[in-house]
């Protein structure tokens, strides 16, 4: 019982600069872990991304607004040393100062920097299913970075389509849409198919995990919610359909 008191009392016996660079470091690591979480899609990945960060800091001695709401008002009920407002002006109140720094500037802005500044340089990336004269017009134009969309990657629904280059854009067989696109992380298709080919391409797009779907198929496709879906007609032209 005496060992939770001895925490409590430790934590606010710490200056009020320790108390906040401490709970800096704490929530930089806990929302890097969080960050790290969410960059896989398996629970294995999950488990190991969250478990060295907060391992690192409970080990650091990093102080945590929320665990001390635990172990001080435990070592207080326990000892009766540490009145409430000594908690709240020297731990609580600096240590959750810090907790907001470390999370909102050194993870949330600094990543959101980073990253905006790498979109505002690269144009939204595509993958084409179906490579008929639509799609090789589509490819043709869009093959270069100068608008504000690229075509990575097309996929030939027709046999004779597989393994030709168009505008620097390889056409793979429908079977390998889920690794491509995984692999160079494409969040938007294009469906250029014919009618009858629509939907099988819609449900490969996202089975691959693609989150919008652009259908100049003619043809209406069913997706599941969380999955936007434009469809433009075939009779305006291509580069302005985009806009």
């Amino acid at each position: 019982m005496s060992y939770i008191a001895q925490i409590a009392r430790a934590k606010c016996e710490l200056s009020f600069t320790q108390a906040f660079l401490r709970g800096v470091g704490c929530n930089w690591l806990v929302c890097l872990a969080i960050w790290l979480a969410s960059a896989t899609d398996n629970l294995v990945g999950k488990i190991f991304a969250i478990q060295f960060p907060i391992m690192a800091f409970v080990t650091l001695g990093f102080e945590h607004s929320i665990a001390n709401m635990f172990f001080v008002p435990a070592g207080m009920f326990v000892a009766h040393e540490i009145t409430w407002t000594t908690f709240l002006y020297s731990n609580l109140l600096p240590v959750t100062m810090g907790n907001i720094v470390g999370g909102t500037f050194f993870v949330g802005m600094l990543y959101y920097y980073l990253y905006n500044k790498e979109m505002e340089r690269r144009p939204w990336a595509l993958a084409l299913v179906g490579i008929g004269r639509l799609g090789e017009i589509l490819l043709n134009h869009l093959g270069s970075q100068r608008s504000g969309f690229h075509i990575e990657t097309g996929f030939g629904m027709n046999p004779n389509e597989i393994g030709r280059t168009i505008a620097a854009a390889k056409i793979y067989r429908p079977e390998q849409i889920a690794k491509i696109i995984r692999k160079n992380r494409i969040r938007i298709g294009m469906i250029t198919a014919s009618a009858k080919e629509a939907q099988q391409a819609a449900d490969l797009l996202v089975i691959s995990g693609i989150k919008g779907i652009l259908n100049l198929s003619g043809s209406r496709v069913i997706v599941p919610s969380g999955v936007e879906t434009k469809d433009i007609d075939l009779g305006s032209r291509p580069e302005a359909a985009l806009n």
